[in-house]
C-alpha cells in the first residue's frame, strides 16, 4: 500500500493486516511502497490453504465476471483495510516441516534445505516465548543442543542444532521482527560452531560470515546486499552490476529491481 495510506490507517511495515470485502476476508503483512497507487492495495494471489492461514486472495472477489473476456473484476473490488491487533510477531526457520496451524496468522515458504514462516498472534507473548521449544516436533534427536536468548523486553529467540547443524530457530518480538531473513535461511542444515551460533541467536551474519540479503536475482541467488555493495564500489548502471555480480544477466527479470535500486541509491542492509 502507498505510505500515505498506511499513514492514515496507522499501519506500518510488517503489521498484520486485514483486508476485508463484501463476500470475504484475508490476512496478510504490510507492505509500504510509494510504487503503489494511492487509494488501492495489491496483495499477490500465490498463497494458498497448504501455505497461510488466512490469505487467499479470490475470498475477496465477487463471481462477477467480464461479459467478453470472462476475467473477474480482481482491479474492480472495494475492500476494507485495517490493522489486525496482534500481539507479537515471530519468523521462523525449520528443516522440518512445521505445524502452524494453532496461530491466527502464519505465511509459510519452501526453502532450499527447509522451511520460513512468518507467525503472528493475539494472545500474550509471554505464552509463546514459553511453547517455542515445543513448536517444531523433530522426533526427539539424541544429539540436539538448544540455546535461547531474552531481551528483557518480552522477545527473544530459540535454536536448536542437531550434530552441530542447524535445525531450526525462532525470532520473535513485539513489533515485526527486524533480522537477516535470508542469511537465516542459508545456514538452515549447515555445521554451526560455537561462535557462529551467537550470530545466530541475534539474526544477523556475524564478522566474516556475509549477508547477500533478500534475493533479487534468481537465477544466480544475488541478494539486495551484494547488489548494493557493487553499487558502493561503483556499478552504477544495471549491465555494470550485471558484470560486477551476474544479476540480471540470464532471464532478465530482477533487471527491473536493480534498476529501481540504482534510481534510489538507499544503500541500506536488506532483510
Amino acid at each position: 500500500m502507498h505510505p500515505d495510506d498506511a499513514l492514515s490507517f496507522g499501519i506500518e511495515i510488517g503489521d498484520v493486516v486485514r483486508v476485508t470485502s463484501a463476500t470475504g476476508s484475508v490476512l496478510v503483512r504490510a507492505s509500504v511502497t510509494p510504487r503503489q497507487s494511492k487509494g488501492s492495495v495489491f496483495v499477490p494471489i500465490h498463497w494458498t490453504a497448504p501455505y497461510s492461514s488466512c490469505a487467499e486472495v479470490d475470498v475477496l472477489v465477487g463471481s462477477h465476471t467480464d461479459p467478453i473476456s470472462g476475467q473477474p473484476e480482481l482491479k474492480f473490488t472495494p475492500v476494507r483495510v485495517e490493522r489486525a491487533p496482534m500481539q507479537w510477531h515471530a519468523f521462523l526457520v525449520s528443516v522440518p516441516k512445521p505445524d502452524l496451524t494453532a496461530f491466527p496468522y502464519w505465511a509459510l515458504a519452501r526453502t532450499k534445505c527447509g522451511w520460513r514462516a512468518e507467525i503472528a498472534g493475539d494472545g500474550p507473548i509471554a505464552s509463546f516465548a514459553e511453547s517455542v521449544k515445543d513448536l517444531i516436533d523433530d522426533g526427539e534427536p539424541t544429539e540436539a543442543e538448544t540455546f535461547s536468548y531474552d531481551n528483557g523486553l518480552g522477545g527473544g529467540s530459540h535454536m536448536q542444532c542437531n550434530s552441530g547443524k542447524l535445525d531450526h530457530a525462532v525470532f520473535w518480538s513485539a513489533k515485526p521482527v527486524e533480522v537477516a531473513r535470508a542469511w537465516l535461511v542459508d545456514q538452515l542444515g549447515r555445521e554451526q560452531d560455537p561462535a557462529s551460533r551467537y550470530a545466530l541467536l541475534a539474526g544477523r551474519a556475524g564478522a566474516g560470515q556475509p549477508d547477500k540479503g533478500a534475493i533479487v536475482c534468481s537465477c544466480f541467488e544475488v541478494g539486495a546486499n551484494q547488489i548494493t555493495q557493487a553499487m558502493r564500489e561503483g556499478a552504477d548502471t544495471v549491465d555494470a552490476v550485471g558484470v560486477v555480480v551476474n544479476a540480471g544477466t540470464n532471464c532478465g527479470s530482477c533487471r527491473s529491481e536493480i534498476g529501481r535500486l540504482l534510481v534510489t541509491a538507499d544503500i541500506r542492509e536488506a532483510v
